[in-house]
C-alpha cells in the first residue's frame, strides 16, 4: 500500500475533531504528524499537492524532471548581486512528502561550525553536539552505528553501490585542490566530501511510498513517517488543491 492509498482510505473516516492540524505533508510535517501520531494522537494533515504519483516520482532517475513541473511550487527568487542579478525560481516540492518526493536523494548534514556558531549568537540547543544525537536516531545506516551514524532509524542510508562515472572524477580532482577528501562526518566536514544517498535493499529512497517494485524506486519521509500501521491510520490527509 502506498502512501496516497493509505490515506484515501483515511479521508473516508474523516472526523469533526483532531488533537493536530498539520498545515502541510512536505519533509517536516511529515515527520511532525508521524511522530505525533506515535502517541496515539488523531492527526489531520492538509496538503496544497497531489499524491505521491507518477513516474517522476517513483523513478528517482529522472527526479529532474519535476523541477517547473506541477509538482513545484517553482518560487521566484528576488535578484541579489551575490547571485549575478539573475532571474529564476527555487524548487520546491508541492506534494506528499515535499521535497523529498521530488528531489535528488542526497543525504547530507550541516557543518559542525554552522550549529555552533548559531549556539554562540543565542540558539540554546542546537550546538552540532546537541543535533547530532537527532540525525542519528533518524538514520539506518548499512555501514553500522559509529560516533557519527545511527542504526535502526527510519532513513536507510548508503554509499552508491554504482556512481556515476564522473563522481569518481570529480572527488579526485576535489583532492587534488584540497589535499584529502573525508568519507565520513569529520568535526569539520570538508564541502567536497562524498554524499550519502538514502536507499533500500538496492533502492534510492525519498517519497512517500510503502510497496516497492523489485526495479527499485523512490522511498523517503512521507513513508518514513505516513506508512501504515496502527499509528499510521491515525494520520488523516487531505489535499484542497488550493
Amino acid at each position: 500500500m502506498t502512501a496516497d492509498e493509505n490515506q484515501t482510505r483515511n479521508q473516508a473516516k474523516l472526523k469533526r475533531a483532531y488533537d493536530y492540524i498539520i498545515i502541510g505533508s512536505g519533509a517536516s510535517g511529515a515527520v511532525i504528524a508521524g511522530e505525533l501520531s506515535k502517541t496515539g494522537a488523531e492527526v489531520l494533515v492538509i496538503e496544497s499537492g497531489g499524491e505521491d504519483a507518477g513516474p517522476t516520482v517513483t523513478n528517482p532517475s529522472i527526479w529532474f524532471h519535476n523541477v517547473g513541473s506541477p509538482f513545484d511550487w517553482a518560487l521566484p527568487i528576488v535578484p541579489t548581486p551575490q547571485l549575478d542579478n539573475r532571474h529564476f525560481n527555487m524548487a520546491l516540492g508541492r506534494i506528499l512528502g515535499g521535497g523529498s518526493s521530488v528531489n535528488a536523494m542526497v543525504w547530507t548534514r550541516g557543518m559542525e561550525r554552522d550549529y555552533d556558531a548559531w549556539e554562540r549568537h543565542g540558539a540554546t540547543g542546537w550546538s552540532f553536539k546537541d543535533v547530532l544525537p537527532m540525525f542519528k536516531a533518524q538514520e539506518d545506516w548499512k555501514g553500522g552505528a559509529n560516533e557519527w551514524r545511527g542504526v535502526g532509524g527510519p532513513v536507510h542510508v548508503r554509499t552508491p553501490i554504482d556512481p556515476h562515472p564522473s563522481a569518481p572524477v570529480f572527488l579526485e580532482a576535489a583532492r587534488l585542490c584540497a589535499g584529502r577528501v573525508r568519507q565520513l562526518w569529520p568535526r569539520r566536514r570538508h564541502r567536497k566530501d562524498r554524499r550519502r544517498r538514502r536507499c533500500r535493499r538496492g533502492q534510492q529512497t525519498s517519497g512517500p511510498r510503502i510497496a516497492w517494485p523489485a526495479g527499485g524506486g523512490r522511498f523517503g519521509h512521507a513513508i518514513h513517517y505516513f506508512g501504515s500501521g496502527d499509528q499510521r491510520g491515525r494520520i488523516h490527509d487531505r489535499w484542497p488543491r488550493c
